[in-house]
């Protein structure tokens, strides 16, 4: 895999062996066209990509050989589209497209970071939509899957970018830097708001953000990064307490991740954590809550310390980025009606606000009584295992 720096330079070492292109002036980095902001919505021209350099980039989803940048630094946060399908760019023939986008650190190409990608979306051509800083730049290559010349008719790029919208009202966007505790994991709540249709954040260099929301219909339930999140994801899902309940790393073909409500035993809230692989949680004894393998399978706690409560993270993730966890079945906290009535963390069960003896003794009413928030440890029964996990969070004084 070629970086970019090592394609230049190999650019540059054909070209003084007499082995050259007549590029297109846009097919660099350097030369990218620049946008403005106020031209929004922007359709480029077509641009004949037969005499570009193929020696392109290989990024996070696809290769690209012919190619044109762009660049644009929006004066306002919110989301961008960027799109080659026939409907949008009419001028467009390449048959099999990809667009990858980097963020810049200082503005110039020396500084790229993969920020999204995208290869197949409309057919064999590529749409993507990412999220975007004021006052910040972003790097657009468009071009042809691989390194083959295009073929005659297959030959023109042309490009829609849309002007940036604010996200959805029925989205959360990270609030600062979320946690990676039970404890410190960021509540995702909003007055007057219920469905929640997905997590938009961004991740730091082997971090893990953690998330407490509600989930109202576990047969509805689910969480995917597939086609948002330009990293290979992780997805976690734990009990309020921290006692793991399903996880995926790779979902079918991809790097990126997918859960679902398959093991989620009622409604209530729960902590959604996303991480680059491989970081893992373990509990306090540094067993692992889940194995590592096999990736590709949604799987219920299955590690050596799959009984355990989550104590920490172990392992390095990666550089992180931007990612978008889309949702179905969620809720904002406090979202789901009637649903949703169990104390967030069992410590405080009669939710007065401390962890004492008035708690000991409203955990076993409804123990006894064999009431859905008795089963604190969410196995889908009231038996022995939730008093053991009811004791662990109370005797340390909280989640």
């Amino acid at each position: 895999m070629l970086t970019m720096k090592q394609a230049w330079a190999l650019c540059g070492a054909l070209a003084a062996t007499g082995v050259a292109w007549a590029q297109p002036a846009h097919d660099d980095c350097d030369n990218a066209i620049n946008i403005a902001p106020a031209s929004l919505p922007f359709l480029s021209p077509a641009i004949d990509i037969r005499d570009a350099n193929p020696l392109g980039e290989f990024g996070g989803c696809a290769p690209i050989g012919f190619s044109v940048w762009y660049k644009i630094r929006p004066t306002a946060g919110g989301v961008l589209r960027a799109a080659v399908c026939e409907d949008d760019a009419p001028g467009a023939t390449v048959f099999d497209s990809v667009i990858q986008v980097y963020q810049s650190m200082d503005g110039t190409c020396e500084t790229l970071i993969q920020h999204a990608c995208n290869d197949d979306l409309c057919d064999f051509r590529s749409d993507i939509t990412f999220a975007v800083e004021a006052n910040t730049w972003y790097y657009i290559q468009v071009g042809q899957w691989g390194f083959d010349e295009p073929f005659d008719g297959e030959e023109h790029i042309q490009i829609l970018i849309a002007a940036p919208t604010p996200p959805p009202d029925d989205r959360w966007v990270e609030e600062g830097d979320a946690e990676d505790t039970v404890a410190g994991a960021q509540r995702v709540e909003r007055s007057g708001q219920t469905a929640l249709s997905g997590i938009q954040g961004m991740l730091e260099p082997d971090g893990i953000d953690m998330f407490l929301i509600e989930i109202c219909d576990p047969s509805q339930f689910s969480a995917s990064t597939r086609g948002s999140t330009p990293f290979d994801t992780q997805l976690f899902l734990f009990s309020a307490d921290g006692f793991g309940i399903t996880f995926n790393d790779d979902a079918g073909d991809s790097l990126q991740s997918t859960i679902t409500g398959q093991f989620v035993q009622s409604p209530g809230q729960y902590l959604i954590a996303v991480g680059q692989y491989n970081t893992d949680p373990q509990t306090s004894t540094n067993a692992l809550i889940w194995n590592n393998q096999p990736f590709d399978v949604e799987r219920a706690p299955d590690g050596p310390g799959a009984a355990g409560m989550l104590h920490h993270w172990s392992g390095l993730g990666g550089s992180g980025g931007p990612y978008l966890i889309r949702m179905t079945g969620a809720a904002f906290l406090n979202g789901c009606g009637s649903g949703g009535s169990c104390p967030a963390c069992a410590a405080d069960f009669n939710e007065d606000g401390g962890v004492d003896g008035g708690d000991v003794e409203a955990f076993y009413v409804a123990w006894e009584e064999g009431a859905e928030c008795g089963d604190v440890n969410l196995d889908g029964g009231v038996d022995g295992g939730d008093v053991e996990a009811f004791f662990v969070v109370w005797e340390q004084g909280g989640c």
